[in-house]
């Protein structure tokens, strides 16, 4: 999950990093345009070159013959008549080439800025699902985190009420007292009886394992 939301991150990032590339590509390319071929509005004489005629055409931006000055203001070379010509050559290949690349640069700008528009929302959209999911599975896991730990300490005072009610059964006066007699009842016998101290040690023992026990 967190690898996704940094994916689509990454991806929003790109589609902007693109934009950006693709408006500063425009911008170069009419910096570079050095001179756009202009005739008047009813010279029928003007006539577009195919390449770029083709090229509006495919990328979906239509135009006219009948529409120079409009051209003009995007970058679009006309030809004037050879009589009203001047230029080599050498500019003319120059501007065609700066006019194509214009062309181009709005193609990709136009391209990319609808491939923007059509997926960020859509990332946008996973990323606010994702989050939700992301925050109701901390919710869970911190719900059976509290679950785990009331039922610890549930167990905890159990055993410890357990311990409390073994504590209070303990009568330390009677045991004191128990103690004191089998002692006395020890030396008594150890005087009438010199022989027969070890068989009364091993009954103190054993009382004393049961004092312990309870």
């Amino acid at each position: 999950m967190e690898i996704e939301i940094r994916s689509l991150f990454e991806e929003m990032a790109f589609l902007e990093m693109e934009c950006s590339k693709a408006m500063m590509e425009l911008e170069r390319t009419n910096k570079q345009e050095s001179k756009v071929f202009s005739c008047s509005k009813d010279d029928t004489d003007c006539i577009e070159p195919v390449a770029i005629r083709e090229t509006r055409r495919l990328s979906g931006i239509g135009i006219t013959v009948r529409e120079p000055r409009r051209l003009s203001g995007i970058g679009v070379a006309m030809l004037r008549r050879p009589s009203v010509a001047s230029q080599s050559d050498g500019e003319y290949f120059s501007q065609y080439e700066n006019a194509c690349a214009k062309i181009e640069a709005e193609v990709t700008l136009k391209r990319t800025f609808s491939e923007y528009n059509r997926r960020v929302p859509e990332i946008i959209e996973r990323i606010l699902l994702l989050n939700t999911q992301r925050v109701q599975l901390i919710k869970n896991i911190l719900a059976n985190v509290a679950t785990a730990t009331r039922r610890q300490l549930e167990e905890e005072l159990s055993e410890q009420s357990s311990l409390v009610g073994i504590i209070e059964l303990i009568d330390s006066e009677k045991d004191l007292l128990n103690l004191r007699t089998l002692t006395e009842m020890k030396n008594l016998f150890s005087e009438n009886h010199p022989g027969s101290s070890k068989s009364l040690n091993t009954g103190k023992v054993q009382m004393s394992s049961s004092l312990i026990q309870v």
